[in-house]
């Protein structure tokens, strides 16, 4: 068996078909039971990219047996399960249960989500401004990560501490050329733990942030630091930091009147144009 499924996975990471019936080839099936198949697609979406070609047979091996198991089972439940009428109600009203979660989510995003105005996010911040305590710091700047032996490092370290405009551009020059990554969030806030998982000594305390300019190696890189501006944990959290979440409780909020209104008017039309019927 385990040849069986070593010849399969090699076949698929090779790209070529597996002694498939010509109509099957075409289909990329891999594994045929009864009436049921397994595409390569789907078993290929379920091995994560970068795994090792011998984690990956493991993988394979597992869910095709799994999938077959699955499917000999259901077969055989299938023929000898009793209340076979009782699961078809079940799964019909679980269908209709799921169709109509999808519509009115779908609906609420088009037609509720896209009615949050800026306005309304600012007065809901400014009303409840004490339920807006930072329990992460927050910092907005730039970071670079360049090789430690990249040319003129030298200025680097003069020219992303500099607001001079000649500066930044000849950062953005040299960036280009020869930074290995450049995360630019001097615009925006940002959790400080995100930043600090890129650095080569991310057990950094957060009063480090004080320093304003920071610059760390390891063995092959230089980190380049610029904290602009940042804020500690029990701050009042940014508006436009809290605004999605913001936007999330409006949403809610709103979401309950307009389904029900929505219903209702469902309801009335269907009444008004003779689709229910009430029997005597």
């Amino acid at each position: 068996m385990k040849v069986i499924f070593a010849f399969i996975l090699l076949s698929l990471l090779a790209f070529f078909g597996c002694n498939q019936k010509p109509e099957e080839a075409g289909k990329g099936v891999i594994v045929t039971v009864n009436n049921s198949k397994l595409t390569k697609s789907e078993l290929e979406a379920n091995i994560q990219d970068g795994t090792s070609k011998e984690d990956s047979l493991i993988v394979a091996e597992n869910y095709i047996r799994s999938w077959v198991q699955d499917i000999l089972m259901y077969d055989v439940a299938k023929q000898n399960v009793a209340d076979k009428a009782e699961i078809e109600k079940l799964v019909e009203n679980y269908r209709r249960s799921l169709i109509i979660y999808r519509y009115q989510e779908q609906l609420v995003q088009e037609k509720v989500s896209k009615t949050i105005s800026q306005e309304e996010i600012s007065k809901y911040y400014k009303e409840n401004i004490n339920n807006f305590d930072l329990d992460v710091p927050l910092v907005k700047g730039i970071l670079l990560k360049i090789p430690i032996n990249a040319p003129q490092i030298n200025y680097v370290r003069e020219w992303y501490k500099s607001k001079k405009q000649q500066d930044i551009e000849k950062l953005d020059k040299y960036i280009v050329k020869n930074a290995v990554s450049y995360d630019d969030f001097h615009e925006r806030w940002i959790d400080w733990n995100i930043i600090k998982d890129k650095l080569p000594n991310n057990n950094l305390d957060v009063n480090i942030l004080e320093k304003k300019f920071i610059e760390l190696q390891d063995s092959s890189f230089c980190y380049f630091l610029n904290i602009q501006s940042f804020l500690l944990p029990g701050s009042t959290e940014p508006e436009e930091y809290a605004e999605n979440y913001i936007r999330e409780i409006l949403v809610n909020q709103k979401k309950a009147n307009f389904l029900k209104n929505m219903e209702n008017d469902l309801y009335e039309n269907a009444l008004k144009k003779g689709k229910i019927k009430f029997q005597n």
